[in-house]
């Protein structure tokens, strides 16, 4: 298995809360596997999420699922 970080991480806004993502490569059997590890913390406590997918599709799908975030107050 071969696994790579093709960008610097990044920032992304999700349910209004900032997260640092951090984005991953990796070639399974052929197949090229990306992730993006989300983190930040929220009232004193780490929260993490890790999507991971192989095609434009599962991003978009994954994507609008954590659009869909929201944090209480």
């Amino acid at each position: 298995m071969e696994v790579s970080f093709p960008k610097e991480t990044t920032l992304e806004s999700h349910g209004n809360h900032e997260f640092g993502v951090m984005h991953v490569e990796m070639s399974i059997m052929g197949i090229t596997v990306q992730q993006k590890y989300y983190a930040t913390i929220y009232k004193g406590y780490a929260l993490a999420f890790v999507s991971s997918f192989v095609d434009e599709e599962e991003k978009a799908e994954l994507n609008s699922i954590l659009e869909s975030l929201t944090f209480e107050n």
